[in-house]
């Protein structure tokens, strides 16, 4: 019996599901022109320049991770799209809170932002320079740098108002079931076409659509 083939890249392994990436793509697709609408429709000054931090950070991640997620890539390609996958999804979460925050100002709306850009910044770090971290830590951090607001939540809801509230929290329960999913690698319903990983990601766009619409009122 011929020995079983070694993986030729980091993005392709002998079971990939064939829905890896794909809707990632359609995701991106989306995202981009959605940063621009985002960014138009805001009101001027300093909110337009929060939509835009949020808009780009959405972008980027789904972008990043459409790319990553193609499979064909060398090992070493593959290891560096990688890092640039993790260490996006700090860029989105504290793109997400950004206009949040901005809605606070004055008030504790910049101590968030400090607080979370900080956090993010650590986070991104942590995933250039220790990018074979546990994979537990890694959804740890995430879901932790995801409650930073929470002390915040009253002021938050001044701000925005109990219906964009209960909107920024459902997205952020989704963020927080998919590190989940993603820690756990479950549940994985078929590993050749639609697996754990492609769960994940669609909590990550659920969230990430919600947290769009909320962003789309509080700058207008």
């Amino acid at each position: 019996m011929p020995a079983e083939p070694e993986p030729t890249s980091l993005t392709s392994s002998l079971i990939r599901p064939r829905m890896r990436g794909v809707a990632d793509i359609f995701a991106a697709a989306i995202a981009i022109p959605g940063a621009f609408l985002l960014v138009d429709h805001a009101r001027p000054g300093g909110a337009s320049i929060a939509a835009g931090v949020y808009g780009a950070s959405l972008a980027i991640l789904l972008t990043g991770s459409a790319i990553y997620h193609r499979k064909g890539w060398s090992l070493r390609a593959g290891m560096w799209l990688r890092k640039i996958d993790h260490a996006n999804i700090y860029l989105l979460i504290a793109g997400s809170a950004t206009p949040v925050a901005f809605e606070m100002i004055p008030g504790p709306g910049r101590g968030l932002i400090i607080a979370m850009w900080t956090a993010a910044a650590a986070g991104i770090l942590k995933t250039l320079l220790w990018p074979r971290a546990p994979r537990a830590l890694n959804a740890a951090i995430y879901a932790a740098i995801g409650v930073i607001p929470v002390p915040f939540a009253g002021a938050i809801g001044e701000a925005v108002g109990g219906d964009a509230l209960r909107l920024l929290s459902f997205g952020g329960a989704l963020y927080l079931l998919g590190a989940v999913v993603y820690a756990r690698r479950w549940p994985n319903p078929d590993p050749f076409l639609f697996g754990y990983h492609e769960i994940f990601h669609l909590f990550v766009f659920a969230a990430a659509a919600l947290h769009y619409v909320v962003i789309w009122d509080l700058v207008a």
